[in-house]
């Protein structure tokens, strides 16, 4: 340095022009002066959060908190729906129970009231069979027209015209054989029946008495009988003998 300085200075215009020319001012204290006030003034960088920041504005906890609220909507959503299901399906089922015991009640109430008459009907049935039998064998020469009458009533069809066209005929034998029959029917069981016809069996048992054998003879019958529903009544329409 201390070699250039006397040259420059012998160059008047350079000299000058030197002097005219106000020396830089070094800003490189300056700027460090700036830098370190903006150092200052800021914080030191630790990696901890900032103490103005809280943790209800982070993005991620809003997103887990609505997917949570999402869930739990879909589930209750869920498990009212299945619940609504139940209690559709428990309705049906109850619908379909009551539905059923109401027609088993129904058909059941049916069933009583057709058995109740068609044992009320076999109850006729059997009595009146049991009557005529009786009628038959239960005889007597010194009572032989009204016998015969009470045989009539309980008769139609062709045993009743049997019975018309032998009355005086019939009353007649009696009356001169001097029979007295007496008897029952033991038992009387019903073949076939319906509201219009019927065909019963029964077992009969007499005593008779005659003229040839005043002591009494027993005697057994089995007679098979048809029936007719004529104007509300059961009556006989053929009487036949079996063995």
């Amino acid at each position: 340095m201390a070699a250039t300085l006397p040259a420059v200075a012998a160059d008047p215009g350079t000299a000058e022009s030197v002097h005219d020319d106000p020396p830089e001012e070094s800003t490189a204290p300056t700027e460090q002066v700036v830098e370190s006030e903006q150092l200052a003034g800021q914080a030191p960088d630790t990696g901890a959060p900032d103490a103005g920041s809280t943790d209800t504005d982070d993005p991620t906890d809003d997103d887990s908190e609505g997917a949570d609220s999402g869930a739990s909507g879909t589930v209750a959503q869920s498990g009212a729906e299945a619940l609504g299901v139940r209690r559709t399906i428990y309705l049906a089922a109850s619908v379909t129970v009551v539905m059923a015991a109401i027609v088993a009640a129904l058909v059941l109430g049916r069933t009583y009231t057709t058995n109740d008459a068609t044992l009320a009907r076999d109850s006729d049935i059997t009595t009146v069979a049991r009557q005529v039998v009786a009628n038959l064998v239960t005889l007597r020469h010194g009572s032989a027209d009204a016998d015969v009458q009470r045989i009539r009533d309980g008769a139609t069809g062709e045993f009743l015209n049997q019975i018309g066209d032998t009355t005086g005929g019939f009353a007649a034998v009696l009356k001169q054989g001097q029979v007295d029959s007496i008897g029952e029917a033991d038992e009387v069981a019903i073949l076939s029946s319906n509201d219009e016809t019927a065909t019963a069996i029964a077992a009969v048992t007499s005593q008779v008495k005659n003229s040839e054998a005043p002591e009494g003879q027993p005697r057994v019958y089995r007679m098979k009988l048809q029936l007719a529903h004529v104007g509300g009544r059961w009556l006989v329409s053929d009487v036949e003998f079996v063995s």
